[in-house]
Order: structure tokens, then C-alpha cells, then sequence
């Protein structure tokens, strides 16, 4: 069963609540783990076949929301995708990485 839209949409909401401007008090762990069970369902949900291309979409989304919210909580004036890379957030902070590639 491949992602519909309103799968995929339902899921960036999800994540688009974790990541609100009004939550930027709580600890960043919090936050990642929080991401990390919405996203790891979803991806087994869909997982019996690899639907890399929606699953690289949805990486590249997730990275960007939590990118959004560290720069929002912490500030930096060199900019946002210099500090937070996106194989910084994935490694180093612990943002799990739905499967792109079949192994």
C-alpha cells in the first residue's frame, strides 16, 4: 500500500504540531523523540514495500521542521542550514531517518 496525499499530509501535520513556535520551551530531546515515534510508525506502517521517493520527501520535511524549530529556540546569526545540516540533525541530535534505499 503506497502513501496516499492525505497520508502524507497527516503526517506532516503531525509533525508540524510537534514543531510549533509555542513549543520551543521544552528540551530538544524531548522534541526529536517525540518526531522520531510519529515517523517510525508511519514508516513501518507503510514499509512493506520501500517507497523511497515519498520517504526521502518526508526525511527532507521532518529535517527541515526541526531545523526550523532549533533556529527559532536557539537563534544564530550565521544562519540555520550552517549550524543544522541536515547530517547533524539525522547523527548528531538523533532525528530518525525514514529508509531510503533497500538493503
Amino acid at each position: 500500500m503506497e502513501p496516499g496525499s492525505r497520508a502524507v499530509q497527516e503526517l506532516r501535520d503531525r509533525v508540524r504540531a510537534l514543531t510549533r513556535r509555542t513549543s520551543t520551551w521544552k528540551y530538544k530531546e524531548a522534541v526529536v523523540y517525540e518526531i522520531n515515534q510519529v515517523t517510525r510508525g508511519w514508516g513501518n506502517y507503510f514499509a512493506q514495500a520501500h517507497y523511497h521517493r515519498i520517504f526521502r520527501q518526508m526525511n527532507g520535511f521532518t529535517a527541515n521542521r526541526l531545523r526550523q524549530w532549533l533556529w527559532r529556540k536557539h537563534g544564530n546569526a550565521s544562519g540555520k542550514y550552517r549550524r543544522w545540516p541536515d547530517y547533524k540533525l539525522f547523527q548528531n541530535h538523533g532525528l530518525y531517518e525514514l529508509p531510503t534505499r533497500a538493503t
